[in-house]
């Protein structure tokens, strides 16, 4: 489904990593060989790549660029719903025209929000404000 996805040329595209091995059809032996992969993507099929880590982090990648965001440690109620959540931070970074950081940044915060609650309720504005002054982005490059 992500290979046909891109196929209708999206703007951003969020998968896993494991997601993203399945597209390359390899598995990644390190980040560095995720990224070179990810960055092949941002060039020549999709402006952005977001790659969501789980407790590892997650990356934002482009053709000029590659951020980290670093993991938060924050108690975990529930796992649902939190790389939708994910996403809603990069739609919403893509319609304020956010910088690729910036949009890593609101999406990670969202999306650490959201597994700080129970079920599939989403981060109040307060969890999400919290979570986005003590998340870190990393330029990679």
């Amino acid at each position: 489904p992500l290979e046909a996805a891109i196929k209708a040329k999206p703007t951003a595209i969020k998968p896993n990593r494991y997601e993203l091995e399945l597209l390359a059809n390899q598995t990644f032996k390190s980040d560095e060989e995720m990224l070179e992969y990810a960055s092949h993507l941002a060039k020549t099929q999709v402006p952005y790549v977001f790659i969501s880590c789980g407790d590892q982090g997650a990356y934002a990648v482009s053709a000029d660029h590659i951020f980290y965001q670093v993991p938060f440690k924050v108690p975990v109620k529930s796992t649902v719903g939190a790389g939708d959540a994910f996403v809603a931070g990069i739609a919403y970074g893509l319609e304020k025209a956010f910088t690729l950081d910036e949009m890593l940044h609101t999406a990670s915060a969202m999306a650490t929000a959201a597994v700080m609650t129970e079920g599939t309720k989403p981060g109040t504005q307060a969890m999400i404000d919290y979570c986005y002054k003590n998340i870190q982005i990393r330029k990679v490059r």
